[in-house]
């Protein structure tokens, strides 16, 4: 969360003078070269990176389909939408907006068969849209304050 919290306040202040394809592209090299080293020096990691366990996780439909599919749209597209898009809005707003992440995530899990749909999961996603609703919905004239003399 401080990282993604650090994004978003770099792309207001920076995002307004940068191109965002290839900011997008610098963010995924970085991000592409620090998974595949902390991949190979955390716990277990390099045991992740051996045939047999690459085989084991290619023979599962879930997997063939549902990383390349989650790199591509909840990733690369989403974040390039968001390096496009986020340098008009104000950070707090961004930051609000973003929590749709795993709305749109779970989502996709369960129309991927890797989830099921439960009651907790509805209200949560319903709580998040909420408030996007509530962040963004058009500022409405208040009363004026009737000062007494």
């Amino acid at each position: 969360s401080i990282a993604f919290t650090a994004q978003v306040l770099f792309l207001d202040h920076f995002g307004q003078h940068a191109k965002s394809e290839r900011l997008s592209l610098v963010q995924f090299m970085v991000t592409g070269a620090v998974g595949l080293v902390a991949g190979g020096i955390l716990e277990g990691g390099s045991r992740l990176y051996q045939e047999d366990t690459l085989r084991a996780l290619c023979a599962v439909w879930t997997f063939q389909w549902g990383l390349p599919s989650v790199v591509v749209v909840c990733t690369v597209m989403a974040f390039h939408l968001m390096n496009q898009n986020q340098p008009q809005l104000p950070a707090s707003t961004a930051g609000v907006i973003y929590c749709t992440e795993p709305v749109f995530a779970t989502m996709f899990s369960i129309l991927l068969g890797a989830e099921v749909l439960r009651l907790n999961l509805m209200l949560g996603g319903g709580l998040i849209l909420v408030a996007i609703v509530w962040v963004n919905w058009p500022a409405r004239a208040r009363p004026e304050k009737v000062l007494s003399s």
